[in-house]
């Protein structure tokens, strides 16, 4: 039965603890402006490049790979067609 008490007693201070923080909270305005973080998410008016990798000199090798992987594709296609 004593152990009630002691429960009863910490639970006191866990909630005075608790009850500090949050008027701690308020005083420091955390609860002022609940409502722009969740709309600066949603107004980011940040301006990507085109294309950020252009200025990179393996770029064009990848391009040059790629084409000839597309030039290759347009033939097969066109022996799959022709047969």
């Amino acid at each position: 039965m004593a152990i009630i008490m002691y429960l009863a007693i910490f639970m006191l201070i866990v909630g005075g603890v608790f009850l500090i923080v949050f008027l701690l909270a308020v005083k420091n305005g955390q609860f002022e402006d609940l409502e722009t973080p969740a709309h600066k998410i949603l107004l980011d008016d940040d301006v990507l490049d085109d294309d950020p990798c252009a200025d990179s000199p393996d770029v064009s090798d990848s391009r040059k790979g790629k084409a000839k992987v597309e030039a290759n594709k347009s033939d097969i296609y066109n022996r799959m067609s022709k047969g």
